[in-house]
């Protein structure tokens, strides 16, 4: 009877650490599985965020492509780069020197009388 009582308890042993073996094994499993979704939570948060970037650039890109097929646009576009004209106008070109005068009269004239007379005496720049 001893021997049967020591085969029982060596049994009931040896099933306790095979149910805990089991259940280590699928809490692991488990844990894996929850980290893995943790992870792939976060890339679709990035490619959301993504995703509304690229939406900003594609509504900013539709309404310059409205802007580049206007007429208007097209116009303005042949004056500037191709010195079109439309009959009875004249083109004038401007050298630069001019050009540079023109834009530091206009800054000049941006500051209050003293500040002019500041940097005529050389008192500012």
């Amino acid at each position: 009877m001893n021997f049967a009582m020591i085969k029982c308890t060596f049994m009931r042993k040896l099933s306790f650490v095979v149910i805990l073996l089991i259940c280590s094994l699928i809490i692991n499993n488990l844990v894996r599985s929850i980290y893995g979704l943790w992870q792939k939570s976060s890339l679709i948060e990035q490619a959301k965020q993504d995703l509304l970037i690229e939406k900003r650039k594609n509504i900013a890109l539709r309404l310059e492509m409205e802007e580049v097929g206007s007429p208007m646009f097209v116009e303005q576009e042949a004056r500037n780069r191709l010195f079109l004209t439309k009959p009875g106008e004249e083109v004038i070109l401007v050298p630069k020197e001019l050009d540079e005068e023109i834009k530091t009269t206009k800054k000049m004239r941006s500051k209050s009388n003293w500040q002019q007379w500041l940097i005529y005496f050389g008192f500012s720049s």
